[in-house]
């Protein structure tokens, strides 16, 4: 590839104020990701209290970092489960903060391309089980779709399998109403999130734990976040991969 036109790639995140989560989770894919790949890694991170502290998380931080280094092209790989707000805004703010001087490539968020590989792996990992796949939601119901999606790929693969959002109980967690799962059995409740964050610390392993022991369900934990299966980050890497391959054949 030629040398003025050497393409970088974007990992843009929602991020955590917890900075061990974030290291563990976020820090150890851009580490991965970058043993395999021949191009710098960057990261735009989408957290306001956290551009305060690094404001060379932010879309224009990363975007002057990536120039100064030379990019005039760069893949933008959302660790983004699914498309909300979120991800729009910091879509915007890349955009905005390139201008005419650096080319991007945004890719999908990861249901949009990886619900098959994602579930494949779900249900290899968990044989025989059956999973409550908590996830934080959207006001965006179209998103939502991307993990009652996600929910119905386990299930043909042979799992019971239903989904509950973070984002819907707001806060007041009743006892959920799961169709497809059998109250009678034990259910692996698996948090769909990247990173053992604030939701999952609290919301999952604290409230929603205490709500189904309470409800009378047989409930435990399966791996607290999607980044500590070597099998995801495996996946994350290959798209990677294949994304900057595609890219410098444009």
């Amino acid at each position: 590839m030629a040398e003025n036109v050497k393409q970088a790639l974007i990992l843009a995140v929602y991020g955590s104020r917890r900075q061990q989560a974030f290291d563990s989770s976020y820090g150890e894919i851009q580490k991965s990701i970058e043993n395999y790949v021949s191009t710098e890694v960057f990261m735009a991170v989408f957290d306001r209290k956290r551009q305060g502290e690094n404001p060379g998380e932010t879309a224009a931080g990363v975007i002057s970092s990536l120039t100064a280094a030379g990019y005039r092209k760069a893949v933008v790989m959302p660790l983004f489960m699914i498309s909300g707000e979120t991800l729009r805004t910091l879509k915007s703010e890349l955009t905005q903060a390139a201008g005419q001087d650096v080319e991007l490539t945004f890719l999908p968020h990861i249901l949009g391309w990886g619900a098959d590989a994602l579930a494949d792996m779900l249900a290899l990992e968990y044989q025989g089980e059956q999973l409550l796949l908590c996830a934080h939601g959207s006001a965006n119901s179209m998103g939502n779709d991307d993990y009652e999606k996600l929910a119905d790929l386990v299930r043909a693969r042979g799992l019971a399998a239903d989904v509950y959002m973070i984002h819907h109980a707001a806060g007041n967690f009743g006892a959920p109403n799961l169709p497809h799962l059998d109250r009678s059995k034990h259910v692996t409740i698996v948090p769909i999130f990247i990173t053992s964050g604030f939701h999952v610390e609290r919301d999952i392993k604290g409230t929603l734990m205490e709500t189904f022991a309470a409800d009378g369900w047989d409930a435990g934990l399966g791996k607290p976040c999607l980044s500590e299966d070597p099998g995801f980050i495996s996946l994350l890497v290959d798209k990677a991969k294949d994304s900057l391959q595609q890219a410098n054949h444009a």
